[in-house]
């Protein structure tokens, strides 16, 4: 099983035709190696997206499973009202990206005012393998119960 946890957070875009959901990194190389490592190659109907929902936090799992491995990203997250409105407009599939948020370490007249930059890579996927669940409800044998394991329990 091959994790990646470097990212951090999510992010949603609700003003597409189809939703939006985009684990969120820091740096712009790292994110475009990683998709360009892992999901560019897979076709939209390998893809998964979980999110695993227990108390005040889910888990975000994206994962794939290869001829070789299972790859997957996975982090454990706070419930805010962005996931709601997301899980409520949800209808069936989701484009997945990445985006990058990041400090914004110098001011131009654009970016004034503003402590963030934010931006969605191009590349995507439609998945339409995406379900809403509850950690209690989790198979123990099931590969969204091993990636949280692997990362901790909630």
């Amino acid at each position: 099983m091959t994790l990646f946890t470097e990212f951090i957070g999510v992010g949603y875009d609700y003003h597409d035709v189809q939703m939006n959901v985009f684990p969120l990194f820091e740096d712009k190389a790292y994110a475009s190696e990683l998709w360009r490592k892992t999901f560019a190659k897979l076709h939209g109907n390998q893809v998964r997206i979980r999110f695993v929902e227990d108390q005040n936090n889910y888990w975000f799992i994206v994962y794939a499973i290869t001829l070789e491995d299972y790859i997957g990203l996975v982090k454990k997250v706070p419930i805010s009202e962005n996931y709601y409105r997301f899980k409520e407009a949800f209808m069936d599939r989701a484009i997945l990206r990445f985006g990058v948020y990041k400090k914004n370490d110098y001011q131009s007249d654009k970016n004034k005012g503003r402590n963030y930059q934010f931006e969605v890579l191009k590349k995507s996927k439609l998945v339409r393998d995406v379900r809403f669940m509850r950690y209690s409800e989790l198979p123990k044998d099931g590969v969204e119960t091993r990636f949280i394991d692997s990362r901790g329990a909630l």
